[in-house]
């Protein structure tokens, strides 16, 4: 997924975005296992300009519309295409960690924009979030390149990946 990672990563630079494309990612995840239907208003923001947006900001939109749909149609794939944008394995592991610990704090603002304050959670649904909300801050500590640590990484994407179908099969079960 590296090429796709640097070439959103630049186009994302290119507006006044604050953010990086894991954390986009990670909220465009965290919409679409809660919120039924998603308005470019839901989103729109994270690109940094919301009164008059650039010529780039407004390409921007159109690149990341896509993606918003591609991550929906693998959500509902039953071949379980879904997977995180992160950099590829090639990158140090502690800029992946970073990576996936912005995805993780994107997805948390995505769920925490789609559930009003008098939604609850299920069961399935508040275990996941609760340890998203700890891998958002957890993971950078004390991170050394091993094979442990590698592997680790690993496990946790998947077990991610994993969680976020569990998301959203369950929205669709409610």
């Amino acid at each position: 997924m590296s090429a796709l990672y640097t070439k959103l990563q630049t186009t994302l630079k290119q507006t006044s975005s604050l953010i990086d494309v894991s954390e986009l990612h990670g909220f465009f995840t965290g919409l679409l296992c809660f919120k039924d239907e998603i308005k470019l208003a839901d989103w729109a923001f994270q690109l940094g300009e919301e009164i008059e947006p650039s010529e780039e900001t407004q390409q921007a939109i159109l690149v990341f519309q896509k993606l918003l749909d591609a991550i929906e149609e693998q959500l509902k794939s039953v071949e379980f295409e879904f997977s995180l944008l992160l950099p590829s394995d090639e990158i140090p592991l502690k800029q992946r960690l970073q990576a996936l610990q912005d995805w993780c704090q994107g997805f948390l603002y995505g769920v925490g924009l789609s559930k009003s304050r008098n939604d609850r959670f299920n069961i399935i649904e508040q275990e996941f979030v609760n340890d998203v909300a700890t891998f958002s801050h957890r993971l950078l500590n004390d991170c050394i390149e091993t094979d442990d640590n590698e592997t680790a990484y690993i496990e946790l994407v998947e077990y991610l990946r994993a969680g976020v179908f569990n998301l959203y099969e369950e929205k669709f079960n409610n």
